[in-house]
């Protein structure tokens, strides 16, 4: 069996090697950079529908779309590990919030 690594581990590998500060950098510029990222993410799906003054066919907004997704995944994962979150607790948490939602919608 081939043991195949988790985008997690991934994320961290490649920060390591080509960031090596990177753990000892404030959350801050973790948290900023993700919200910058989510704005990237929101501006191509505008344009994805036609809006804005740079206008991209939809399967280019599409394409700038996903990669801003991965660079939201990238960053959400090195704020998550600078709070203290590796990946098993945030599967923890992840399970948590998700029987909490489930609650919530049966009670709705």
């Amino acid at each position: 069996m081939v043991y195949e690594k988790s985008v997690w581990v991934k994320i961290l590998e490649f920060n390591d090697k080509y960031f090596p500060n990177w753990r000892t950098t404030e959350p801050i510029y973790y948290s900023n950079a993700l919200a910058g990222e989510a704005g990237e993410v929101c501006n191509a799906i505008k344009h994805m529908i036609g809006g804005g003054t740079n206008r991209l066919s939809a399967d280019l907004a599409r394409e700038k779309a996903v990669a801003e997704c991965v660079d939201v995944t990238i960053y959400r994962t090195l704020l998550l590990e600078r709070l203290g979150v590796d990946e098993a607790s945030f599967d923890v948490w992840f399970e948590r919030i998700l029987a909490r939602l489930r609650e919530r919608m049966e009670i709705a």
